[in-house]
């Protein structure tokens, strides 16, 4: 993952509420996914073990989300332990074919809750970050963000 890509996510939890950080959470699986095949087509066993560690963890975030007062968490959360297994036997044993299925279910429910999340118009959870406004300018072909609050009180608030 970039430098450029990991500020984009950032800035975009930042901004977040529930709902949008699942769906968050379902694209860096799923370019953590990518990236691991890529590795695996350049002979890099190291970064695509790395890679496959972090889709990983991002699946087990997605597990330890689940909220067990809805009927839907029990089938989600078998589907999210088969999609763990299958990608750790995916990186012990090189095999992009299972590295594949799980990208594939992994986007099939990612859109589902891309659609929960056009819905969900609850606040961000991070309540005293910045407030960041994009939009193009007079900028040649770049897009230019101004943040506000900057001098407010952020940070830990006890």
């Amino acid at each position: 993952m970039t430098t450029d890509l990991k500020q984009e996510y950032t800035r975009r939890i930042s901004q977040a509420n529930r709902s949008q950080i699942i769906v968050i959470v379902y694209e860096l699986a799923d370019l953590y996914l990518q990236d691991a095949l890529n590795a695996y087509e350049e002979g890099n066993t190291e970064a695509f073990t790395e890679h496959c560690h972090a889709a990983n963890l991002c699946v087990q975030h997605l597990l330890y989300s689940l909220d067990d007062s809805y009927e839907l968490a029990q089938p989600l959360m078998n589907l999210y332990i088969y999609l763990n297994k299958e990608i750790i036997m995916a990186c012990a044993r090189y095999d992009m074919e299972r590295l594949g299925t799980a990208r594939r279910q992994l986007a099939e429910i990612g859109t589902s809750f891309t659609e929960v999340a056009k819905a969900d118009a609850s606040k961000p959870v991070m309540e005293n970050s910045q407030t960041v406004y994009a939009g193009l300018t007079y900028g040649k072909g770049h897009l230019n963000e101004n943040l506000s609050d900057q001098g407010g009180s952020r940070g830990f608030q006890a």
